[in-house]
């Protein structure tokens, strides 16, 4: 099979070489914002001396070179630094703890301050998964969501398309999960693993979007459920978490994507040439691609994920980014040696937190660890997928494996009896693949099916 014009096109070693020495560090929080100017009607609104300590919020800030208009008011720059430990021991004073002589550390409370665990977001017990919507929920309303949130907004431009996006995003993460942390020294930032939605026949209808997990959106966008039910954004919006419905455009990380691009190591540049390589990446054009197909990710969710800008406002984005770090794990553990690029040195031994393996099961063992999962026994590699959602559909799949979250697949929808056929909404099904070709091997299958992917989504993009 010919290479891929698409993919060939992001394979631009100078796309990972464009830092400039005099930007400022990346991984520092930003202080430059500046005061928007104002419109005449705001002026005169500021005028009134009624109106002017009310209104003054409102005008806060103005991300330079962005125009986006932040007009909820901030409380303050968020300045904590522990997001920069790399040990317990480092982290121990910020929890106010107390190390012991073994290097344990204690929190007040008595218990010992461990490293998070962060695993899939279903994975998650109920009790977890509550405790976690309920501390996301408190870092909203105490303001201090928004702080760490406008941070990657003033970022986008100095962290994207760039090496330092990986390591950037680490420690921007790990700031959101040292403040649930405080809350909760047992909580983590859990992980949206997009594979256990994307085998789906519509990835919509997986219970991710349901009341009990990141909620439901009614029939305008805005999110009515779940942590994020109705919050404003930093522009005094209502949530938005997508437009007519969640996956129009866009798709999420394929099993064959993440096989394609990471299962064997970069090459050479000596051995480019070798037709036998001929579909291997050097360790820029796999991170190349990666990035790509999480802004895909991005766009499948759709509302405020969909522009960079403002996708930080949405919890999705954290537990997408969580599994984008570890998707950088499990890329470090493949890399070539000889690999170094611009900003991809920090966190290299990072002890304070770790990643549970990624779902799996076979036909010996079909139990993939979560009531909300289920092995997918149709296929000819079993694999874990998530529950389907009242109403969703369930076309191709087996009773017998109870792909229904509550329901059985009547007529390829999962609803609670067959009389309740006639009255559901319908469903849809997309299709992301391209015909393949019919003899070709497990590689090349791979790499057709990505490419297939990814010029979908730029034609996409191109439409607007």
């Amino acid at each position: 099979m010919p290479p891929d014009p698409l993919i060939a096109g992001y394979m631009n070693e100078s796309w990972w070489t464009n830092l400039k020495s005099d930007e400022p560090d990346p991984m520092e929080v930003p202080g430059n914002y500046t005061r928007p100017e104002l419109t005449e009607e705001e002026k005169k609104m500021m005028e009134n001396p009624e109106l002017a300590e009310l209104n003054k919020a409102k005008f806060d800030l103005v991300i330079p070179d962005i125009g986006y208009r932040v007009t909820k008011h901030l409380k303050g720059n968020y300045t904590n630094d522990a997001w920069k430990c790399l040990t317990i021991e480092c982290l121990c004073p910020h929890f106010n703890g107390t190390l012991t002589n073994e290097n344990k550390c204690i929190l007040p409370s008595g218990k010992p301050l461990t490293k998070a665990t962060r695993k899939e977001y279903r994975t998650m017990t109920d009790d977890e998964r509550h405790r976690y919507h309920k501390a996301f929920r408190t870092l909203m309303e105490t303001g201090i969501f928004d702080e760490i949130a406008v941070i990657h907004l003033y970022m986008v431009a100095k962290t994207h398309g760039k090496s330092v996006f990986w390591t950037w995003h680490r420690g921007y993460l790990k700031k959101l999960e040292y403040e649930l942390r405080k809350i909760d020294s047992d909580l983590f930032v859990p992980y949206w693993d997009t594979t256990l939605d994307q085998f789906l026949p519509n990835p919509a209808d997986s219970i991710m979007w349901t009341d009990d997990f990141m909620g439901r959106s009614d029939e305008n966008g805005t999110v009515i459920s779940g942590p994020a039910a109705h919050w404003t954004t930093l522009n005094s919006n209502q949530l938005i978490r997508r437009k007519n419905w969640l996956g129009y455009h866009g798709f999420l990380f394929h099993e064959g994507d993440l096989k394609a691009l990471l299962k064997t190591t970069q090459i050479n540049a000596k051995n480019k040439m070798d037709m036998k390589l001929k579909h291997k990446f050097s360790c820029s054009q796999q991170l190349n691609l990666l990035e790509l197909l999480h802004a895909s990710a991005h766009d499948f969710v759709g509302g405020d994920m969909q522009d960079l800008h403002s996708a930080s406002n949405d919890p999705v984005f954290y537990q997408l980014h969580s599994f984008i770090d570890l998707i950088l794990e499990i890329w470090k553990q493949h890399r070539d040696p000889n690999c170094i690029l611009p900003g991809l040195s920090e966190f290299e031994n990072d002890e304070t937190y770790e990643f549970l393996p990624r779902p799996t099961c076979s036909h010996q063992n079909p139990d993939c660890g979560s009531k909300y999962l289920f092995c997918d026994k149709t296929k000819q590699h079993p694999r874990c997928t998530s529950k389907i959602r009242h109403n969703g559909n369930c076309t191709g799949f087996d009773n017998e494996d109870e792909p229904c979250l509550k329901e059985k697949c009547y007529e390829n929808q999962c609803l609670v009896n067959i009389k309740e056929l006639n009255s559901t909404e319908l469903f849809t099904t997309y299709d992301y693949f391209d015909e393949a070709p019919k003899e070709e091997n497990q590689e090349d299958l791979e790499l057709f099916n990505l490419s297939s992917r990814l010029r979908k989504f730029m034609a996409a993009l191109s439409m607007g």
